[in-house]
């Protein structure tokens, strides 16, 4: 199964995490999370991205791939939201519409299309599911979705992936190389730094800074 253009994974996106959501209703698992314990602990290493100059706010901040806003939920009482923005953007408008009724004061946008700069951007779980493409076709498409994230970046770029030890699709998952991602990361954008998530399985955070 070949990547025939961005749309065509796009409509495989929507379609998954809809029937997801009809089953499992908007919580951890209805975005495909193992439980809400392991979601929080991505989200708690992201937010660790935030340099020390901007940790009592003012910032922006982009959430690319938000789901419903459990990132914006699990930030928003931190000391660098204050006086900051954040939009959140998702393909999924079943997501985008639960979103703006939890979350009125933030900017919700139903699109794949960053249509502004900000501080940080954010991606937690988006560039995992691979469905059954190979991962050569997955990666390209990866690397072009990371290099539009940072383009649009001001400051820092942080996102996740599942990871082994040798990069593979299983059960429709990518699992990345640790040193195959770094090598990606620093020589496309440079200032790469990697961690292993603390309290989430086989699965790391990547920082990328400007």
């Amino acid at each position: 199964m070949k990547i025939k253009d961005k749309f065509e994974v796009f409509d495989l996106t929507i379609n998954a995490y809809k029937k997801q959501i009809s089953k499992y209703g908007f919580s951890s698992k209805g975005v495909f999370w193992q439980n809400r314990d392991t979601q929080n602990a991505r989200f708690e290493a992201l937010s660790k991205g935030i340099i020390k100059s901007d940790i009592n706010g003012s910032i922006s901040i982009t959430d690319y791939g938000c789901g419903y806003g459990e990132f914006y939920n699990f930030i928003k009482k931190k000391s660098f939201m204050s006086s900051s923005s954040f939009i959140g953007y998702d393909i999924v408008d079943t997501f985008i519409l639960e979103a703006k009724e939890k979350f009125p004061e933030v900017k919700w946008i139903c699109s794949d299309k960053i249509s502004l700069e900000t501080d940080y951007i954010f991606i937690s779980g988006t560039l995992n599911m691979a469905f059954d493409y190979s991962i050569d076709e997955w990666e390209n498409f990866l690397k072009k979705q990371l290099e539009i994230c940072f383009k649009y970046t001001k400051k820092v770029l942080a996102f996740n992936l599942l990871y082994s030890s040798k990069r593979k699709i299983e059960n429709g998952l990518y699992y990345t190389e640790i040193q195959k991602i770094f090598d990606f990361c620093d020589k496309s954008f440079g200032n790469t730094i990697i961690s292993k998530t603390t309290g989430a399985n086989k699965d790391i955070t990547v920082f990328v800074a400007k």
